[in-house]
């Protein structure tokens, strides 16, 4: 999981998740936008990007937390569900 900031001194937090999103080795990482500004508009823009969350600042711990767990939660289900899916392919039929 990457939490980045949208502007940053060497970039731009659209541009790490567009970026990321982009290459197989690591388009399955979530990411989640913290930002100053609050646009509907960006917010769209960002989430067509591939990121998975965006929140403005000060953001809320409590916010932050629900998100991460929610992303670890979803990650060990594909997980178990993945596992699932190989230990079928080894029985015999």
């Amino acid at each position: 999981m990457i939490i980045t900031d949208l502007h940053m001194p060497q970039g731009r937090g659209q541009d790490v998740g567009e970026y990321l999103k982009g290459r197989a080795g690591t388009c399955y990482i979530p990411i989640i936008v913290l930002t100053g500004l609050h646009s509907d508009d960006l917010e769209r823009q960002m989430r067509k990007r591939g990121v998975g969350e965006y929140s403005t600042k000060p953001a809320k711990l409590e916010d932050l937390r629900a998100v991460i767990n929610y992303f670890v939660e979803l990650r060990e289900k594909a997980a178990t569900a993945y596992d699932d899916d190989a230990g079928k392919q080894d029985l015999p039929s």
